[in-house]
């Protein structure tokens, strides 16, 4: 949660609140208006899946 709560930027979404150690785990984000991951792939086209790394390894993505 910390380090969520870190991370800024005009293309992130501030966290709100959270508990990582509830069951199940949960994190709750203010709203950002704009296209659903669907569309955005529709529309553009994915990612090829090394970019999609780096970025979640600058991050800090868990589990890719």
């Amino acid at each position: 949660m910390a380090a969520a709560r870190r991370v800024a930027g005009f293309f992130t979404a501030a966290v709100v609140d959270g508990d990582a150690e509830g069951r199940p785990a949960w994190l709750a984000t203010e709203y950002i208006h704009g296209l659903s991951l669907g569309d955005a792939v529709a529309e553009h086209g994915a990612w090829p899946e090394q970019a999609v790394r780096r970025r979640c390894h600058v991050v800090g993505c868990v589990g890719v």
